[in-house]
């Protein structure tokens, strides 16, 4: 066998090796992953630093073979994070990865990224479009960002970098009460890589500071006085370079 073998799509076990070991040897990736799917009793604050505001919420939950509940305040504009240690860069190549479900979209808003922030003060997250107005809170961040404050329910792919605010891109997808999402986030120092359900919406250079440190958020408002709305997280996964 060769000592450096190409693999040009993906590596499939059949058969017997299904049932036995099919590595020997000590595997070493060449990426830090952070990952959590959510299957432990209770939230790993190890991991995560939660915010809560309000009457707000966030924890496990024992259904569906594991998920992270955030559920909002009954106040207007509450607000709940949950957020990684802040040790992900641009200079890294960072790829985010996140299965998002959205109970009740015209209630709540949403943001999914990077962040220079683990938290933002109560009533606003990292980036939103209060009053359908694009507003970036954090000094650099990026992310998927849905607002039920903004004249559409599409999910929008924004970006601030040192307080300037990238332009918006609008991916044209309404998500629907009661939908799943897989939002992927690439970030190779240069341009911010958009992906909903395996598709890339928007590639938006400069998007945010390369050589700043992030944390991978996820933000939840409650919106348009509607009372305690829940997000669901299945997966969150990051990467980067070692």
């Amino acid at each position: 066998m060769a000592q450096q073998e190409f693999i040009s799509r993906y590596l499939e076990f059949v058969g017997a090796a299904q049932w036995t070991p099919n590595m020997r040897g000590n595997p070493l990736s060449q990426k830090t992953h952070f990952y959590d799917e959510f299957t432990g009793d209770t939230l790993d604050t190890n991991k995560w630093a939660v915010t809560t505001n309000g009457n707000g919420s966030i924890a496990i939950s024992e259904i569906e073979g594991g998920v992270a509940l955030m559920t909002t305040g009954t106040t207007d504009n509450d607000s709940q994070m949950l957020s990684t240690s802040i040790i992900w860069t641009g200079t890294k190549n960072v790829v985010l990865y996140a299965r998002i479900h959205m109970v009740d979209v015209s209630g709540t808003a949403l943001f999914v990224g990077i962040s220079d922030a683990k938290s933002e003060s109560n009533n606003i997250i990292a980036i939103e479009f209060p009053l359908d107005n694009l507003t970036t809170q954090a000094v650099t961040a990026a992310g998927f960002v849905i607002d039920a404050d903004h004249d559409t329910s599409s999910i929008m792919c924004a970006g601030v970098a040192g307080n300037t605010d990238t332009t918006p891109v609008d991916t044209g997808i309404d998500w629907e009460d009661g939908e799943t999402k897989d939002l992927v986030l690439i970030f190779d120092g240069a341009i911010c890589r958009y992906y909903v359900d395996g598709v890339e919406y928007a590639a938006i250079a400069a998007s945010i500071t390369a050589t700043t440190l992030h944390c991978g958020t996820i933000q939840a408002q409650t919106r348009a006085a509607d009372g305690s709305n829940v997000i669901r997280c299945y997966r969150f996964h990051m990467w980067q370079d070692v």
